[in-house]
């Protein structure tokens, strides 16, 4: 199984958990592309809102925006088991 999985989806339409698992890839920077090319794009898919990319082996949320108008989701790595 490839390391960072990355998950996105609607504040406004939250499924949550691994129905919003769109994939897995070998690094963060794979990873961060491919969000870059498919959720980054309101204009085109709206119901994206926020994207993370978590660390498999560690359980730490890497990467990611928040869908707030900040984009930011504090330090990272995020624990959210601490937060």
């Amino acid at each position: 199984m490839k390391r960072f999985l990355v998950f996105s989806g609607s504040s406004y339409y939250a499924r949550g958990g691994w129905l919003d698992f769109k994939g897995a890839f070998a690094s963060v920077a794979e990873a961060e592309a491919w969000t870059a090319a498919n959720v980054e794009k309101p204009e085109v898919d709206y119901s994206q809102e926020w994207w993370q990319v978590v660390d498999a082996e560690s359980g730490l949320i890497v990467a990611g925006q928040d869908g707030s108008y900040s984009g930011n989701l504090g330090d990272l790595p995020f624990d959210p088991l601490k937060n």
